[in-house]
């Protein structure tokens, strides 16, 4: 499983709307001629990664295929929703990161 699938379902585990939109779209195979895509191929062509020579095919099959277009969906959608989550640190981190900072800046400070 590639690095981006195990961050997504790392934090689908907590969204079982998620978990359940993800899993549908990574189970699900379009075939288009000769070319089963797969989640893999629906990341690389949001994020304008998918090779040249297959983006044609890609943007063809999206046009017609119902469950292309499903999973397409469902993938902007999440990137949406993990686009909008703002997180920060705790006060408490911050103050120990400060705090570290304090007893250790001379250290830093020779380097």
């Amino acid at each position: 499983m590639s690095f981006c699938l195990k961050i997504i379902f790392s934090f689908a585990s907590n969204n079982k709307f998620f978990l359940v939109a993800v899993l549908k779209a990574y189970k699900t195979k379009i075939r288009c001629m000769n070319r089963n895509f797969t989640l893999n191929d629906l990341f690389l062509y949001y994020y304008n990664e998918l090779p040249q020579d297959e983006v044609q095919a890609f943007k063809l099959q999206l046009q017609f295929d119902s469950n292309l277009q499903d999973a397409y969906q469902s993938l902007q959608e999440t990137a949406r929703m993990l686009n909008s989550i703002k997180e920060k640190p705790s006060d408490a981190s911050i103050r120990l990161i400060l705090d570290y900072n304090r007893k250790n800046s001379s250290e830093l400070e020779a380097i």
